[in-house]
């Protein structure tokens, strides 16, 4: 049974740091994005695709074309109509930013139409308007093409927020779409209100929603001190890292709701500037830091090395040493000392992981060079040398997800390997509809960026939710194409 008022802890990352759509892949900002704003399909609580802005969606395979038929009398929270202009408006921001994003790379016209001086005044032939329907036609056949238009990228703003010779938003924040407006909080801060507009169509969603970013420990505290009020805290498997938090989450009687092991932790280096732009680095310092891993890491959480999870066709098991590089030695040592004169600057979480934060630190120590820490919250715009991270795939389209990881001009820590053109030729081949078996493809792809040693992954998570309700179910949480919206922690 749905709640009238939940709170909503995010454990995730940083305080929101913008109300672009564009900016609306950062873990930071997906959670405001899918409050205030509609997208053109969303995933209902059975994981199937469905539409709150929509009557009609369908991809005619036959034709490579996509309708989308826009509902009659949708507003915004300022009483502004949306209108099919808007949808096909978002998409093509998209487009413009990222051309080489899954699907919307093989939109007819794609290429004619970056040249111009202003493409978003011009038009993209691939896609019309005709009435309320907006048919998007494709250059080639094109695999799950409805799935990336659930991702908040393409949230439905206003066309009259946007310059449409820069691309960029006019003023602060565009009126909303969605579900929920906003009552209070704004941006860099860590505590949000919401509450669900008038004309919300699904009535089983709670009327008021507080989400407040908060590191685990600090969310599970302020959760239990709210008791009765219901409450969730919702994170990374990361969690399980630290013990005592563990520990923590059982005494204080909280329920606890698991997905799948579909994400993963990854040690990015930085190979674009600074000490590890050399592969003998790289490889040198990312074998010490296995072995320190190993000694630091809980024994209930298996160390991994593939991109992909077990879950899915490309996993790679490097546990039998062959795809580990040789043992370290003098000269190896000397290299990594000598790429940092002034010391190793890394990003992590602002809650201290012992397993992470030792780890680094003895690898550094073991190399004779200095070791500093950002939490994200601090890093953005500084240099970095190492960048920890969590990210998955969704069992639903997985060599999509990983095509969008690295789309150039998408996430900012990744794009020495999205500008990698044997990476990208790899990507293309592993999404092509005329390659049915692909297994041996996500291999060879996952062989490659292991033994670049830029994209290290360490470990595969769930998602986890603790429910301050022990009665809570947990039910309605999609496992296999997004995480869940807000409202669906409520049960």
């Amino acid at each position: 049974m749905p709640v009238e008022s939940l709170v909503f802890y995010n454990a995730i990352s940083a305080p929101p740091d913008s109300f672009d759509p564009l900016d609306f892949d950062a873990a930071n900002n997906v959670f405001l994005g899918r409050l205030l704003y509609a997208t053109p399909l969303e995933f209902d609580s059975n994981g199937l695709l469905t539409s709150s802005v929509l009557d009609k969606f369908e991809y005619l395979a036959e034709n490579k074309t996509l309708q989308f038929h826009l509902k009659s009398n949708l507003q915004y929270e300022n009483g502004e109509p949306i209108r099919i202009e808007d949808v096909a408006l978002a998409i093509q921001r998209m487009a413009l930013s990222r051309p080489n994003f899954p699907v919307i790379e093989k939109i007819s016209g794609l290429k004619g139409w970056l040249q111009q001086k202003y493409p978003l005044k011009g038009d993209l032939s691939g896609l019309h308007i005709d009435g309320d329907i907006l048919t998007i036609t494709f250059d080639e056949a094109v695999e799950h093409p409805l799935f990336r238009f659930a991702l908040e990228l393409f949230s439905i703003i206003p066309s009259s927020s946007i310059d449409l010779e820069t691309a960029k938003l006019k003023g602060s924040r565009p009126p909303g779409s969605g579900y929920y407006k906003l009552v209070s909080g704004d941006l860099g801060q860590r505590k949000w209100e919401f509450e669900r507009r008038n004309d919300s169509q699904n009535l089983g969603m709670p009327q008021r929603i507080e989400m407040d970013v908060q590191s685990w420990s600090d969310a599970l505290s302020s959760a239990a001190r709210r008791r009765p009020q219901f409450s969730v805290v919702a994170g990374f498997g990361d969690v399980y890292l630290d013990p005592s938090l563990s520990s923590e989450i059982e005494k204080m009687n909280f329920k606890t709701v698991a997905t799948p092991d579909a994400w993963h932790m990854v040690m990015k280096l930085n190979s674009e500037n600074g000490g590890f732009q050399k592969l003998e680095a790289r490889r040198t310092f990312i074998t010490k830091l296995r072995l320190k891993l190993k000694e630091h890491y809980p024994k209930n959480v298996k160390l991994e090395e593939s991109v992909f999870s077990k879950l899915l066709q490309g996993y790679v098991d490097y546990s039998d040493g062959k795809g580990s590089p040789s043992p370290l030695d003098t000269l190896s040592k000397d290299i990594v000392k000598e790429a940092f004169p002034s010391g190793l600057t890394w990003v992590g979480q602002e809650m201290k992981l012992p397993a992470i934060d030792d780890s680094i630190s003895e690898t550094c120590f073991y190399f004779g060079i200095d070791c500093k820490k950002l939490v994200r919250s601090e890093a953005v715009g500084k240099h970095y040398d190492l960048f920890v991270g969590l990210t998955g795939f969704w069992s639903y389209d997985p060599y999509g997800d990983i095509k969008m990881l690295f789309t150039p001009n998408l996430h900012k820590q990744l794009q020495d390997i999205a500008k990698d053109q044997k990476v990208q030729s790899m990507l293309t081949d592993l999404n092509s509809p005329k390659v049915e078996e692909k297994s041996d493809l996500a291999k060879k792809l996952d062989k490659y960026l292991h033994d670049q040693y830029i994209y290290n992954v360490v470990a595969h998570f769930p998602f986890v939710f603790a429910y301050s309700d022990s009665s809570a179910t947990g039910e309605g949480i999609p496992q296999s194409g997004t995480l869940p919206y807000p409202w669906m922690f409520a049960r």
